[in-house]
């Protein structure tokens, strides 16, 4: 079972990196594959805080929201990922399981199963972080 917590100052599950189960999570995408070198990632999406109150900080909150866009879960490689012989000293850049930066004009979105995915050639990963939850980013520069 994926593991994920629910909060009253949000809409939407927080995934617990610690609890979380890649094996079941990644049978909702059984029919699909990446081809060559592509990288399939599921968009993660950040928590929306729930308010009653006018936000001032609203517009700002949507920028965030789009530059989060940006960081998601592999869930599909392609069998000809990282195999170039220009690897064979960094190795592969990700795996699947990994949540991944990845820049925000890279490759292009679609829907699978209700979830919005990526289709990214194997260079465009520019990070690996550990916790997706614990991403923020500079709105103003």
């Amino acid at each position: 079972m994926v593991k994920a917590t629910l909060t009253a100052e949000t809409d939407c599950e927080i995934i617990d990196v610690k609890l979380f189960d890649l094996e079941e999570h990644l049978t909702k995408y059984t029919g699909l594959q990446a081809n060559g070198w592509n990288v399939i990632v599921e968009v993660y999406e950040a928590p929306e805080k729930k308010s009653l109150i006018i936000d001032p900080y609203a517009d700002a909150k949507k920028k965030e929201k789009v530059f989060l866009s940006c960081v998601g879960l592999v869930i599909k490689t392609g069998k000809g990922v990282y195999m170039d012989d220009r690897y064979k000293d960094t190795g592969p850049w990700c795996k699947i399981g990994d949540f991944i930066l990845f820049p925000r004009n890279a490759g292009y979105g679609f829907y699978y199963n209700d979830k919005y995915l990526f289709l990214l050639k194997e260079d465009m990963i520019d990070a690996v972080v550990d916790d997706p939850n614990l991403i923020t980013f500079n709105l103003n520069s």
